[in-house]
């Protein structure tokens, strides 16, 4: 009886890690397929926002290597001429 009640417990384990499995799976296909045009437009469509973020870096760049400017305009003047140089 001891042996039978083993196997019993291995076999319900086993089939909630299949249904764990099962549920992962079909939360998956539902997730993919309603997003599926999104994803085809990733591959499709191949913009980034990397210059932008190049942007931004320049700008964090300068302003933490000026320590502050005490006129903004002249901030934003060494800014255009940074991006204009690159």
């Amino acid at each position: 009886m001891v042996i039978l009640k083993h196997r019993f417990q291995k076999f319900v384990t086993a089939q909630r890690k299949n249904m764990d499995l099962l549920d992962e799976t079909i939360n998956f296909y539902q997730s993919t397929h309603t997003e599926l045009d999104t994803c085809i437009n990733t591959f499709r469509n191949s913009n980034s926002n990397g210059p932008l973020e190049g942007i931004n870096r320049k700008i964090k760049f300068l302003k933490r290597g000026c320590y502050g400017f005490s006129n903004i305009e002249y901030f934003f003047k060494r800014l255009i001429v940074s991006l204009h140089r690159n």
